[in-house]
């Protein structure tokens, strides 16, 4: 497993470009890294110190942030004198950065705002912010006129009325001096009688259990007080008579909603649930429920913010549905974001033929003047309010308003504020030392109107929203609950195209007008915003994703859901390069390389083909380590870890060896995956989707943009602009599709196409309706006697004689997860292929985060081995294994032909990965059992007995010590060893005689297992790097019969180091880490993290 590259050897007939790619990989494949700027401790010593440490390693480029503020703690100032953001000082900052990355040939792409969130600052004013539609309502009975100003609504900094702030938000209520409000619409409907004793006699009279508690923070419409009960207690509502219920909107603990005639004898009217967002209210329908009292009653200790009975039924989960937030259940498939239809027993009270549109009578200073007919009226006043979310998290002085993404003028402000700045004093550099303009995961949290909306609405939809803002504000039902439904349905899909065009369309167009590319993490793995996922990755130079590290909270999701997705934006618009945000993670300088190996493998196995860690702090000087960190977050990779030098470029080695043959060639893919039309929109993790997809076989998802206007028929599969082809169009299981979209599926349908999916029955939309739906329902009679349902994806692709691209066939008894990606070119298939049987643990994920430090050390190695045959979609040529760790390939000897199939026999260690390269037709004579893909290893020479090993004094270690045996160093008594950071190195000499007595064989030293890595020198010839299993080496021809002298440095990590410092007084302390000073920071009784060779070290032969 030495890192160099070996004989190129086996050239075939004098050209072997895929060989040579792998070889020598391009600057295309090189990882990038996020490049922190962390609270203005910035030095132009450590700016080249950084990027040189970066180059040297193999590096690509760097993303660079300026962070600050309170999501790392507001972290101290270090340096001398602070580089604050756009000053002079901090522009000459910026072009040593440039000049830098162009000397050392690294690309630098910059953050679209300062801190990570997404596109803000202070020069974006209120009426440019992300807004939020907001209502109030006025009671009034007729006939009559009102001539009288209607109430302002609310329009304090909030995300929903002024019950929910936005978070990182301003604290403040905004002083009605500085409020914005503009006003879009005023609507009046006629109360239905039963449901106009509920308006005109609100508020009620409440009441609650608990003495010291003020009832009225029940009703008083903000979000910042609250109603505390212990068990058992109440909040009660009295009217003077019985007034009618058919929904709430509530905030607070779950409970249950109780009705009653005479205040003593209750019954249960709901279940209203605790809350599934941040904050936010919940609306529901609830049975019509006449009663004089009201109240919830709670089971245990709770508090309330906030309860309104309606008259008129309420939309189900009407706050997700209308964009102001999604739900927060594990939410991994778009529906979950937006909640359950609407019940059909919620019986409109409004009709939309009846609604009057007031807004021409409404005065610039709030009057209405109306001659109101005869009835009880609810009159509202709806339109714009800022919500108030800032970027984050940044320096105090650039923190402000995130501007509207709706608005395209807004988006060119921000822009020519901060990014477009940049440019313009860096335009000498762009495209040499400048690159790229980037925006992060979007964490802004959902906007949903803006002043252009009604009239985009129109142009995009067809049809006047107006009568139906009353939906979009208060989320009553009109007409329907399908209809109320289906409109919100029309909003969010508005709300989705208008981010798409006017956001990152544009970002994607100010770049280019100013030299630059433009890439995005669109929008990562939160899901915080009303979009179609793969249409605005679409809109970009370069999509990204996001993985982060398994954890506690989320098991290994968050490393599986964004990178197909990205990966299938990638490949579905034609772009060669699908980039990840990489490792996030709270990682307190405990992670190595080997610790992310297995999760790396598992994204480029799902598609992605270069890697962006996350993260790379600034180090302003030249010592300190092991010095600053992105608050508490990211993997620390840095120059000052102690694995940094050559054991990093080691593993960037790797890394560049996989990405670049995943970026040659096409993706091999059966499976095109429609994952509807509807906004939020995102392609699930692979276990979610419905219809189930089938193992063995590879897919992508498919937006409808790409479907209506890309996809077209060739040769009787599906065929993108851009070479990619699949076999069958999967449909996401949901009887529902726009005419416009079945439209396009019938014509692929016709043109020979096979098509799985279920019988459309509807439209999502309300365009065109009900016409809409006899379409849809005509379209589908036509050609759904041709398109397969019911039938497993599996079945039906091998009726059509596509069998499964790969089999995994386990020889060890096993049943953990091998992951793999397949591409090819006119003439060369390649597999990658990955063990992820000790990366995905199938146990609860805490035990991941445990095994990150055991499993990876201590554990026998044979646990986590696979001994597998893969059988793979190709025959008739020679397979090779092609090792991206050591930069190696070799012929797989055995082998054999099943089927149109070749069966290869693999063993991957853990964590372990290999390319199976087909590119040479089988010779006709070829004796595929001659020997085996795998020799077992048999130990002839122990290399046991008393090590010399020595440890540096700098870091408080001994300079000589004798281990009698190989053991951990955390077990030992010697502070200086337990606590030990760096390296160390173990010396021994020894005989092989043995070794002089096998013939032929090949010959290696195995280290058995140890922690973090090692480097191995015998007979003073270089060896190289071991960073992952297996931990051997070959060794054949290098041996003496007497006296091999051996020397093998052990490099653990630095939280060990941190934490033993941690039990000494300040003055004795050796480290110095920013990760100190953050929620993250090292505990005195933290667990050591395991280090040190444990053993044992032998000879062993190939058998």
């Amino acid at each position: 497993m030495a890192t160099s590259h070996g004989s190129k050897g086996n050239g075939r007939n004098g050209e072997d470009r895929l060989w040579e790619a792998f070889a020598a990989p391009s600057d295309a494949a090189r990882p990038h890294t996020f490049w922190h700027w962390m609270n203005g401790n910035v030095t132009k010593e450590g700016i080249t110190a950084d990027l040189e440490a970066m180059a040297n390693a193999g590096m690509g480029g760097v993303y660079l942030y300026m962070v600050e503020g309170k999501l790392t703690e507001s972290l101290p100032v270090y340096v001398d004198r602070p580089v604050r953001i756009l000053t002079p000082e901090w522009f000459a900052m910026m072009r040593h950065a440039a000049e830098e990355c162009k000397r050392l040939g690294l690309e630098l792409s910059l953050m679209n705002c300062t801190g990570w969130s997404t596109s803000g600052g202070p020069w974006v004013p209120p009426e440019k912010s992300m807004m939020r539609i907001a209502w109030s309502e006025t009671y009034h009975k007729g006939p009559g006129r009102i001539a009288g100003s209607l109430p302002l609504p609310p329009c304090d900094y909030a995300c929903y009325q002024n019950l929910t702030k936005p978070y990182p938000h301003i604290h403040e209520s905004v002083p009605p001096e500085k409020r914005f409000y503009r006003d879009m619409a005023v609507l009046a409907y006629r109360l239905d009688p039963s449901a106009a004793k509920a308006a005109a006699l609100w508020p009620p009279k409440v009441s609650c259990s608990e003495p010291d508690q003020n009832p009225a923070h029940a009703i008083d419409g903000d979000g910042s007080t609250a109603v505390g009960v212990e068990t058992g207690g109440f909040v009660r509502f009295e009217f003077p008579e019985p007034v009618v219920a058919r929904g709430v909107e509530y905030l607070g603990d779950g409970c249950e909603l109780q009705a009653s005639d005479d205040g003593s004898n209750w019954s249960k009217v709901a279940d209203l649930p605790g809350p599934r967002a941040w904050g936010f209210p919940q609306t529901l329908p609830v049975p019509e429920t006449k009663a004089r009292y009201f109240q919830l009653r709670f089971s245990g200790d709770a508090c309330m913010r906030h309860l309104k009975l309606s008259g008129d039924s309420l939309v189900q989960d009407y706050g997700p549905k209308a964009a102001f937030h999604g739900l927060w259940v594990d939410s991994k498939v778009a529906e979950d974001r937006i909640g359950p239809p609407t019940p059909p027993w919620a019986a409109a009270t409004i009709r939309s033929n009846d609604i009057l549109d007031l807004t021409d009578r409404l005065r610039a200073d709030g009057t209405l003047d109306w001659e109101a007919p005869e009835g009880e009226w609810m009159i509202v006043r709806l339109g714009c309010a800022p919500i108030g979310r800032l970027n984050a998290p940044c320096a105090r002085e650039f923190a402000g308003l995130e501007c509207n993404k709706l608005d395209p003028e807004a988006v060119a402000l921000h822009f020519d504020a901060y990014t477009g700045r940049v440019a313009d004093e860096l335009e000498d550099l762009i495209g040499t030392g400048f690159h790229y303009g980037y925006v992060d995961s979007w964490e802004a949290g959902d906007l949903n109107f803006t002043p252009q909306f009604i009239e985009e609405f129109k142009k995009r939809r067809g049809y006047n929203p107006v009568p139906f803002l009353l939906v979009h504000a208060g989320g009553r039902v009109v007409d329907s609950p399908a209809i109320a439904d289906r409109f919100l349905w029309d909003v969010r899909r508005t709300i989705g195209d208008l981010i798409a065009d006017y956001y990152f369309s544009k970002l994607n167009d100010l770049c280019h007008a100013r030299g630059l590319k433009f890439q995005g993490e669109i929008s990562g793995v939160m899901q915080q915003v009303t979009a179609d996922q793969l249409q605005i990755k679409g809109r970009c130079d370069l999509p990204m994703g996001e993985f982060q590290m398994p954890n506690f909270l989320y098991g290994d999701h968050w490393a599986r859901w964004d990178p197909v997705e990205a990966a299938s934006a990638s490949h579905i618009y034609g772009r060669p390069v699908a980039a990840a945000e990489a490792f996030t993670t709270f990682c307190r300088w405990q992670t190595d390389p080997y610790g992310l190996k297995g999760i790396g493998d598992l994204a480029f196995a799902m598609g992605i083909n270069r890697l962006v860690f996350h993260s790379w702090a600034h180090h302003p000087w030249p010592d300190r380590a092991p010095g600053m960190t992105m608050g508490p977050f990211g993997v620390n990779f840095s120059r000052m870890n102690t694995w940094w030098g050559r054991p990093a470029k080691a593993y960037v080695d790797y890394l560049r060896r996989c990405s670049q043959l995943l970026q040659q060639g096409r993706f091999v893919a059966d499976i095109l995956y429609f994952y509807g039309e509807g906004a939020p929109n995102t392609l699930p993790s692979k276990n979610l989707i419905r219809p189930a997809l089938p193992d063995g076989y590879a897919y992508d998802g498919c937006d409808a943009d790409t479907l209506r206007t890309r996809v077209e028929v060739k040769d009787g599969r599906l065929a993108l602009p851009d070479g990619m082809s699949y076999r069958v169009l999967v449909l996401k299981d949901d009887p529902r599709l726009t005419p416009e979209t079945l439209g396009k599926i019938k014509a692929l349908v016709q043109a020979g196409v096979t098509v799985i999916g279920p019988k459309p029955q509807e439209s999502p939309s309300l365009m065109d309706y009900p016409r809409c739906d006899e379409r849809v329902r005509a379209l589908a009679d036509d050609v759904w006697n041709r398109v397969t349902w019911n039938r497993p994806v599996g079945e039906v692709l091998k009726s059509m004689g596509v069998e499964p691209d790969v089999e995994i066939i386990r020889r060890d008894g096993g049943d953990g997860p091998v992951e793999w990606t397949h591409r090819r070119t006119d003439g060369e298939e390649w597999y990658f292929i990955s063990n992820q049987q000790n990366i995905i643990d199938h146990g609860s994920s805490l035990e991941i985060c445990e095994r990150r430090y055991d499993s990876f050390a201590i554990n026998d190695l044979a646990k986590d081995t696979i001994r597998m045959e893969v059988s793979l979609r190709v025959v008739g040529k020679q397979p090779e294994l092609w090792d991206p760790v050591t930069g190696t390939r070799r012929d797989l000897p055995e082998f054999r032909t099943e089927n149109g199939r070749t069966i290869v026999p693999l063993t991957l260690p853990p964590s372990g990965s290999c390319f199976v390269v087909f590119r040479r037709t089988v010779p006709a004579k070829t004796n595929t059992e001659a020997s085996r893909n795998f020799p077992e290893l048999k130990p002839i020479v122990p290399i046991d007995g008393p090590w010399t090993v020595a440890f540096d004094p700098k870091w408080g270690g001994p300079a000589r010590v004798v281990f009698n045996t190989l053991e951990d160093w955390t077990t030992r008594p010697e502070p200086g060893i337990k606590y030990y950071s760096g390296r160390a190195t173990y010396k021994k000499n020894f005989d092989a005689t043995e070794a002089f007595q096998t013939k032929n064989q090949r010959v290696f030293l195995d280290l058995g297992r140890l922690r973090s890595l090692a480097e191995v020198r015998l007979n003073g010839r270089d060896l190289g790097v071991l960073w992952c299993p297996p931990w051997r080496v070959e060794v054949t021809g290098l041996l003496k019969p007497r006296g091999n002298e051996l020397k093998i440095d052990i490099v653990n990590l630095w939280a060990n180091r941190i934490i033993g410092d941690l039990n000494l007084p300040e003055p004795q302390r050796l480290t110095w880490t920013s990760l100190q000073e953050t929620i993250g920071a090292l505990k005195p009784d933290n667990r050591l993290v395991p280090s040190g060779l444990y053993g044992p070290v032998t000879l062993a032969v190939e058998e």
